[in-house]
């Protein structure tokens, strides 16, 4: 039987407010990993295929660190990257969050144990607080797949 890992992974959001989220592209360098323009159809996750009926309601733009697998990361490691991107671009990415402010850092975890742990040191937290971005944490326990049945 194949034991699952936990996962750990993190999405920039920038919300572009009225204005193309393509912008924060041509004002950093920084390719996006998606863009949602107001107003265009929501698509499905996996197919990309049009939703019928519904439709974005937010211009965001959308930056992704490839999920990490205990014991090569920590929930951390994939700020860590994160934060790594950013500070390639320091004085931009400044600029970008400041024009706008309404932007968070969501940080998942798919944890296969009862009792997860993670721990953000000094130096993580200084370099999060100099972007003032919020954090927001979606942490999932899982059952391995010896539980299921």
């Amino acid at each position: 039987m194949i034991e699952k890992q936990n996962e750990f992974g993190c999405t920039l959001i920038i919300d572009t407010e009225e204005e193309n989220p393509r912008i924060v592209t041509d004002l950093t360098g920084i390719l996006s990993s998606e863009c949602l323009i107001k107003g265009e159809n929501k698509v499905k996750f996996k197919s990309k295929d049009a939703i019928p009926g519904q439709f974005n309601l937010y211009n965001l733009w959308i930056l992704k660190v490839d999920n990490r697998q205990f014991p090569k990361g920590y929930l951390n490691s994939s700020i860590e990257l994160m934060l790594d991107l950013l500070d390639d671009k320091k004085d931009e990415m400044l600029g970008v969050l400041k024009r706008f402010p309404k932007n968070h850092l969501v940080c998942h975890g798919y944890f296969y144990e009862v009792n997860p742990y993670f721990l953000f040191d000094k130096k993580l937290i200084e370099r999060l607080n100099y972007y003032h971005i919020d954090v927001e944490f979606d942490i999932y326990c899982l059952p391995s797949i010896g539980d299921l049945g």
